[in-house]
């Protein structure tokens, strides 16, 4: 699995080192999967971890329910999406030269900061209790899938904020 690196925003605090299925755990992804280029996970995590442009508590508000796409993909909207926008932007830059991204399409510009609670036509979690909501990010994390069938990924750092 070439593609299988991940930064996202975990809403709930999630242990390094577990196993886990994402779209089960409401996050938001900050930067999309991909893969490692002249560069080790230990190098990688050093680089996340000392980089100032992307300190600081986030404020994550997320609002109502939408469609993305059609309705077989649903999102709670991110209603401050500047700051996260910044965030994905910042970490782009940081990895530019050191990674190379799955699906480019939806970076940068096209960037749509979001949790996602129905994955083509199945409900991954409950959103109810998420939207109108307001939650301090103090962390992001760094995780890798684990399985090329299955979206299981293990908790590989977590960065402080």
């Amino acid at each position: 699995m070439d593609y299988s690196y991940m930064v996202v925003a975990f809403i709930e605090k999630v242990p390094v080192g577990e196993i886990i299925e994402p779209p089960k755990h409401p996050h938001i992804t900050v930067k999309k999967k991909f893969k490692l280029l002249g560069i080790n996970e230990e190098e990688l995590i050093q680089l996340l971890q000392n980089d100032k442009t992307i300190k600081g508590v986030k404020e994550l508000h997320l609002g109502e329910i939408k469609d993305y796409e059609n309705d077989q993909n649903k999102i709670i909207e991110v209603l401050n999406p500047d700051a996260w926008t910044d965030l994905h932007h910042n970490i782009l830059t940081l990895l530019d030269s050191y990674v190379e991204s799955r699906d480019p399409h939806f970076e940068g510009d096209n960037y749509l900061p979001h949790v996602t609670w129905k994955l083509r036509g199945k409900v991954t979690l409950d959103p109810e209790h998420l939207k109108d909501q307001t939650h301090r990010i103090r962390t992001i994390y760094l995780i890798q899938r684990v399985d090329p069938v299955i979206s299981r990924a293990r908790v590989v750092a977590l960065i402080n904020l």
